[in-house]
């Protein structure tokens, strides 16, 4: 009668133990699916702005193609779609650090390309 007791309170708990780890489970099936989807969109706006940098560093792109990207482009995809996915993964960052960092990259590619925004 022991035996069947410990037996049945042994496999009640088993039993509330896996129930319980589901929601778990569940929750952490929807927060890796929501990251790989935040992971996604940074590495898509990272394409675009590596593609900005090759068209830059290529010495065939026309000037006019590189006021382009340096003027209007590359900031444009820097801050609607770079920073705001790269928050996401990289929370610890701050806005101020990315809008310096882009300050510096495109300040190298006016000085060096001497391109003037209007």
């Amino acid at each position: 009668m022991m035996k069947k007791f410990t037996f049945s309170l042994l496999l009640i708990s088993f039993a509330l133990t896996g129930c319980q780890k589901q929601p778990e489970q569940a929750a952490a099936s929807m927060s890796n699916e929501k990251n790989s989807v935040d992971v996604i969109q940074f590495e898509q706006a990272d394409q675009k702005i590596s593609s900005f940098l090759d068209q830059l560093d290529n010495p065939a792109t026309p000037l006019e193609v590189r006021k382009q990207i340096i003027c209007k482009d590359y900031t444009e995809v820097y801050f609607k779609e770079y920073v705001p996915a790269f928050m996401k993964i990289a929370p610890e960052n701050t806005k101020q650090q990315l809008e310096q960092d882009l300050k510096l990259a495109l300040d190298f590619y006016k000085k060096r390309d001497n391109v003037v925004c209007e």
